[in-house]
């Protein structure tokens, strides 16, 4: 069976391709349970490939839904974007829904810790 937004599901990180996610979020507004659903099994099958943990309990009261507008990172980085978070539809901006890897109660070192490594 596939589930609704299977494929959908994007990681952001603070330089593409970084080994540590910094949240989730796909274009437009979706239900945010089923968001939250998409999230929790997105990082299930990612679970024991290298360098990969994510083991918060991601649940809909963690999902915002905002907007995003791509910004040009400057020169030093030509064709590289930032998806600057904005407010309010508008010029360039577009519907994202989004979950915040540091939201809730989540305790960075107490699941880094726990977390299986395969740095050696």
């Amino acid at each position: 069976m596939t589930r609704p937004l299977e494929g959908l599901i994007e990681t952001m990180s603070e330089f593409e391709g970084g080994p540590d996610p910094l949240g989730y979020w796909m274009r437009g507004h979706v239900d945010k349970a089923e968001f939250a659903a998409e999230v929790r099994a997105y990082c299930a099958e990612l679970d024991g490939k290298a360098d990969w943990w994510d083991r918060f309990p991601y649940e809909a009261v963690h999902v915002e839904h905002t907007y995003y507008r791509n910004v040009p990172v400057g020169p030093d980085f030509p064709g590289q974007m930032l998806m600057y978070p904005c407010d309010a539809p508008g010029r360039g901006a577009y519907p994202v829904t989004f979950i915040d890897r540091a939201c809730g109660n989540y305790r960075y070192e107490e699941s880094a810790a726990a977390a299986p490594t395969n740095r050696g």
